[in-house]
């Protein structure tokens, strides 16, 4: 019996000898994995807010971007708005008053201005104000007395001190300053025209002999009839041109006018007398794309397209370049009548033209006698003011001087390249 109980207690003894290092070594496992569970917990907080750090930086970075992008689109259109409301047909009064280039000023900046408004939203932008545009003049010498002042290029800005870009609560990034601009040139030294497919050259297919009349030794008798009319001021000045309405109302502006004449043949012309323009070849090659039944009437309201160019053996208007000339008949003088008149206020390019021999520009594969040509010299710009049936074989058709700015006109870089009052190209300045 005794034997039996120091048998037990030796067991039980064995047994808490035993399970006491196993207990410490338990104990010591749990202790770890709490620590590392810390741990880990620490490492995952930190991942998560420096991939939210960097998710911000991100979203940040875009949105100014975003914003700046949108603010330079503002000022490349508050820039060209400017540019094109400074080209007024006011320009080509031959008399000009000093407070008439501060009033262009005042009005081209307000173009500006109405031009930004339209980017008041979302991604906001700081508002334009008027010291954010600026117009830098000619170096060169000054325009003669009395004619227009014409800004070598204008420039738009934030200038502003509060032009700053805050990037929003909570972010990293500092302040960032939107010191972006665009600025526009106004060009009008023209040697071309160049137009793309499926476009056309706003131009009439009508030219006039602007030659002056000279004396054998050369003695010039008088000018041509554009020169003397327009831009010497011989023409009546009985109507003027209201661009808000699209209307001519009775009265002067400073601007004459020029009737000429059109008829379907030209036996004996004189000074007013028009010459239409043959457009396009009259037999083409059988690859050609030009569209059948082009009529004259046609012409009048789309003017010449980049296949009519091509199959007359030319890439663009060029000036000089010659055209061939045509004879209208009585039907497509008719034709014509109806036509213009429904194109009473509208501007279109002009060509001035003078007597041209050669017949490099003849159209080609043609089997027909080759036409007369005309050297196109020199391009205006006109708007159509009446027509009016002068006899049975004529029309009587008023134009007025105007100013267009088209961007197919390819300029000059030349500084000694003839200046066009006429026809401008306002571009953003690289």
């Amino acid at each position: 019996m005794l034997r039996s109980d120091a048998v037990s207690g030796l067991r039980r003894k064995s047994k808490t000898c035993c399970s006491a290092p196993a207990q410490q070594q338990a104990l010591f496992v749990l202790h770890q994995a709490d620590n590392r569970h810390g741990v880990l917990s620490l490492w995952t907080v930190l991942a998560i807010s420096m991939v939210g750090i960097l998710s911000l930086t991100v979203i940040n970075l875009w949105l100014y971007s975003n914003t700046l992008l949108r603010a330079r689109h503002c000022c490349e259109s508050a820039a060209l708005a400017a540019g094109h409301a400074w080209l007024s047909d006011d320009i080509l009064r031959l008399w000009q008053q000093p407070f008439e280039t501060e009033a262009r000023i005042i009005l081209s900046t307000d173009a500006a201005l109405q031009q930004a408004d339209f980017y008041n939203g979302r991604p906001t932008i700081p508002t334009l104000m008027e010291d954010d545009v600026t117009f830098q003049w000619p170096e060169q010498t000054p325009p003669a007395a009395g004619q227009p002042l014409i800004p070598s290029q204008i420039e738009v800005r934030f200038r502003g001190a509060d032009n700053a870009y805050t990037h929003g609560a909570g972010s990293i990034l500092p302040t960032a300053s939107l010191t972006v601009g665009a600025s526009v040139v106004l060009e009008n030294q023209p040697v071309a025209f160049r137009v793309g497919k499926g476009q056309t050259i706003p131009v009439l297919p009508l030219t006039l002999s602007d030659e002056p009349s000279v004396q054998p030794d050369g003695t010039i008798i008088s000018l041509g009839y554009w020169t003397r009319m327009i831009e010497n001021s011989e023409g009546d000045d009985a109507v003027a041109w209201n661009p808000d309405t699209h209307l001519f109302a009775p009265g002067p502006d400073g601007l004459p006018e020029i009737t000429l004449t059109l008829g379907p043949s030209v036996v004996t012309p004189t000074m007013d007398t028009l010459h239409p323009l043959q457009f396009r070849a009259t037999t083409v090659s059988s690859n050609a794309t030009l569209s059948p039944n082009i009529t004259f009437a046609d012409d009048l309201s789309r003017g010449i397209s980049l296949e009519d160019l091509q199959s007359l053996g030319l890439s663009e208007l060029a000036l000089p370049s010659s055209l061939p000339t045509r004879t209208l008949t009585l039907p497509e003088l008719q034709q014509a009548d109806t036509v213009l008149r429904s194109l009473y206020g509208r501007a279109f390019l002009f060509c001035l033209s003078a007597p041209d021999n050669a017949t490099t520009n003849s159209p080609p594969t043609s089997d027909a006698p080759v036409a007369d040509t005309l050297s196109l010299t020199r391009v205006v710009a006109v708007r159509l003011v009446d027509v009016d049936v002068a006899d049975a074989t004529s029309l009587r058709i008023r134009f007025q001087p105007c100013v267009v700015a088209t961007s197919l006109a390819v300029t000059s870089a030349d500084a000694v390249a003839p200046r066009n009052r006429y026809v401008y190209s306002v571009r953003l300045n690289d």
